[in-house]
C-alpha cells in the first residue's frame, strides 16, 4: 500500500525504515528526525516505541530526501511516537538509506530510550545557535 505523505503517526502501524520528519528549531533553523527501524518484543512488534535518529544535516527549509541524502546518523536511541508528534508532528516522506536492510529489530535492553523531546535538545544543542 502506498504511503501519502505527510502523515501524523498515531502508532508504529504506517512506520517504517527511512521515513523521516522535520525537528524545527527556535533559531528558525531545521534538522531531520529518521525511523531506523520497528521493535519487537517476544515476536511483537511494539505499537509505541520505535528506533528513532537524528541526521547530521541543519537546513533553511524543512528536510527533503534529496536535501538530506548522503547525510549521517548522529545519534540514534528508542523512542516512543510522541517524539513526532511533539517534534515536528508529521512525517513527510520516506527514502534515507541507512545503514541495515532491517526492518523490525529484536529489542535490546542495554539501548537507553529518549523522552519525548531529547531529539529536539539534542538538535539545538548541535545547531541551535
Amino acid at each position: 500500500m502506498k504511503q501519502n505523505y505527510p502523515f501524523k503517526p498515531k502508532s508504529t502501524s504506517y512506520l517504517k525504515r527511512g521515513q523521516f520528519w522535520s525537528v524545527p528549531l527556535e533559531n528558525g533553523k531545521y534538522c531531520c528526525g529518521v525511523v531506523v527501524g520497528k521493535l519487537s518484543t517476544l515476536d511483537k512488534v511494539d505499537s509505541r516505541m520505535f528506533i528513532a535518529a537524528l541526521l547530521d544535516w541543519v537546513g533553511d527549509t524543512p528536510p527533503t530526501i534529496d536535501l538530506v541524502a548522503g547525510s549521517r546518523i548522529l545519534e540514534q536511541s528508542y523512542a516512543h511516537i510522541k517524539t513526532i508528534q511533539e517534534t515536528g508532528g508529521e512525517i513527510l516522506g520516506e527514502g534515507f538509506k541507512t545503514s541495515s536492510e532491517q526492518e523490525v529489530y529484536p529489542k535490546a535492553y542495554d539501548m537507553g530510550a529518549w523522552g519525548y523531546h531529547y531529539i529536539l535538545a539534542l538538535a539545538t544543542k548541535t545547531y541551535g545557535r
